[in-house]
Order: structure tokens, then C-alpha cells, then sequence
């Protein structure tokens, strides 16, 4: 409970908190410990992607500035046990009720670090979370532990991982539930296998675009991603089909392809060039996730459209699968 107060006073913001865990009352007050919460923050502040933190530290440092006729040489945090709890006396009874829960509990066997980020981009969430991990293993707290508590970037983080780790099983079982029902539609194997080739190509160019503009792998664009698999289906579907039944019509594939791309393969083109005129526009919001995702849908819409009417086409016409013939009036 004395970690969810101090996590929701910092909500909605690009906020990591970081928790002292005492393994018994009053183990906050240990100067060992604001001295390794001092250090911690010292450590994460010269990275250039930390805006800022806040903790126990600089209240105790403050006060025992303010009680030395705020000298500036007395801007530390002091050794002795019983200087450390006046001034948490002094905090407790000073502001209005609840002020205090953001930095420590009444017992104080809990105390907060809250760090702040520039942003909340997959890379700097990585890269400040591996510090201050790094910065735990190496130091130990007597009679306490640091532990990752949370935050909005907790949150972001714990997210990013789960995909991560998960980004490829998915990728896997959405690619393989399209080519199931694509081969059972054309009751053809090979016919599945090249719609997977044109939806592959236009994902593996997706997440280089991604890669090339910073945008991280993470629930919003984990989405977007998938609407692009189904949107390339959809079109590669329409010309395919109309591939089949100008075959049957005229006998001969090369003109069947050219028909099929005059005609299917132009209603395509009408259909992605207007939705992708509507959401390209939201590049130019001010809003960074309008903006990625405005930029994605556009590459994922112009990509699938560009592989059902000129990859799918010349791959049937070079494999001649046996599916395209086998449409009966």
C-alpha cells in the first residue's frame, strides 16, 4: 500500500520509481542508506536521457543547510543517526497531511526514488533501467534492498518486454493462420506461400523503416504491424482472384495477369491511396504517437498494396501454380 500512494502521486508522467525496502521500521533513517540513495541519483543524473529525481535526499540536505544559516558548505547529508530522524520529525510535521507520502511511509521502512526521463522511447527506457540495475548489483544496503517498483516507465518497460519476448511467437502464429486460410481458399500450398513472400517483405521493410526512425517495437505499433498483414491479404486476395477468373476467361496467364492488374489491381490501388492519404496526414500532428502511427500505417498500406500488384502478379506469372488453372465456370 506505501508503495502504490507514492507511485500514484507521480502518475502520468515519464516517472521510474525506484523503492528502498527496510527489512524493518525506522530502517530509512540509516544514513548508510540516504548516502546510497544520494549516490544513486548522482549515478543516474549524468545520464544525459534523466531530467531529474527526487527522494529523501535533498529535503535531509536542505535542512541541514537551512540549520547551519544556509551556508552552501553544509549542503550534505550528514552522518549522524539522530540529525537524520530530527529532520524526518520535522518533515512529518511540517505541509499539509499526505505531503510526505511521495518520498517515504510514516514507518519509514519504505522510501522512493523517482527519477524523471526526457521521453519514454523503448531505447531510453532500456538503457536507464539497465543502469540502475547495474548500479543495484554493485551496491548493497545494510538492513534494505533497492528494488524496480514502477512508475509510468515500469509500466512502459514491463510492456516492452512481454513484447519482446512474445513479438516473434506472435508474428509466427498470425503469418501461419493466414497461410492455413489462403491454402485452404485457393485448396493450393503454394498459393499460401506466396502471399506469405509478399506479406513478409513488406513486415521486414515495416520494421526497418521503424528501426531507421527511432519508433520502438511497443503496444501501439505492435498493432499497426498486424493491420498490415490483413490489409495485404485483402489486396492480394482481389488480384489473385481476379488472376483466376481471367485465366479461365481468355486461357492464357500473361494476359490474365495484365487484365487482373488493369482492373482488380487499379481498385487496389484506388482503395490504398485514399486510406493512406487520410492517415499520412497524421504525421504532421504535434502528437508524437499520431505522428508514428501516421507514418507506419502509410508505409504498411503503400508496402502491401505495392506486393499485391506487383509481387503476387510476378510470381504467378514466373511459378504458374497449378491453383490458377483449376477455377472452373
Amino acid at each position: 500500500r506505501s508503495v502504490a500512494r507514492i507511485n500514484s502521486k507521480f502518475a502520468g508522467t515519464n516517472q521510474m520509481l525506484v523503492v528502498v525496502r527496510g527489512e524493518k521500521p525506522e530502517a530509512v533513517k540509516n544514513p548508510q542508506i540516504i548516502m546510497k540513495i544520494e549516490a544513486l541519483e548522482r549515478s543516474e543524473k549524468e545520464d544525459p536521457r534523466v531530467g531529474g529525481s527526487i527522494s529523501v535526499v535533498s529535503l535531509i540536505k536542505n535542512l541541514h543547510k537551512c540549520y547551519h544559516y544556509d551556508c552552501p558548505k553544509w549542503f550534505f547529508v550528514p552522518e549522524e543517526d539522530y540529525l537524520i530522524s530530527g529532520y524526518f520529525r520535522n518533515l512529518l510535521e511540517s505541509g499539509e497531511p499526505g505531503d510526505f507520502n511521495r518520498f517515504a511511509d510514516w514507518s519509514f521502512q519504505y522510501a522512493s526514488i523517482n527519477f524523471f526521463l526526457k521521453d519514454h522511447k523503448g531505447d531510453t527506457i532500456r538503457h536507464v533501467i539497465k543502469r540502475v540495475k547495474d548500479f543495484i548489483s554493485k551496491n548493497t544496503l545494510p538492513g534494505a534492498s533497492f528494488e524496480l517498483a514502477g512508475g509510468f516507465i515500469g509500466l512502459v518497460a514491463a510492456a516492452n518486454e512481454v513484447i519482446a519476448r512474445s513479438h516473434e511467437i506472435n508474428l509466427f502464429v498470425i503469418l501461419s493462420l493466414t497461410y492455413i486460410f489462403c491454402a485452404l481458399a485457393y485448396r493450393s500450398f503454394v498459393g499460401g506461400i506466396l502471399f506469405i513472400i509478399s506479406l513478409l517483405i513488406a513486415n521486414i521493410f515495416t520494421l526497418a523503416v521503424m528501426a531507421v526512425s527511432e519508433i520502438g517495437l511497443n503496444v501501439n505499433t505492435i498493432p499497426v504491424i498486424t493491420l498490415g498483414i490483413g490489409l495485404g491479404v485483402d489486396y492480394g486476395l482481389y488480384v489473385v482472384s481476379r488472376i483466376k477468373e481471367e485465366y479461365v476467361r481468355q486461357k492464357n496467364l500473361e494476359m490474365a495477369v495484365i487484365t487482373s492488374i488493369s482492373t482488380a489491381g487499379k481498385a487496389v490501388v484506388y482503395t490504398a491511396t485514399l486510406i493512406t492519404f487520410g492517415v499520412v496526414l497524421w504525421y504532421f500532428s504535434p502528437l508524437r504517437f499520431q505522428a508514428e502511427m501516421g507514418l507506419l500505417l502509410a508505409l504498411v498500406l503503400i508496402m502491401n498494396m505495392l506486393g499485391a500488384i506487383f509481387l503476387i502478379p510476378t510470381l504467378i506469372y514466373f511459378v504458374k501454380p497449378r491453383f490458377i488453372k483449376s477455377l472452373r465456370r
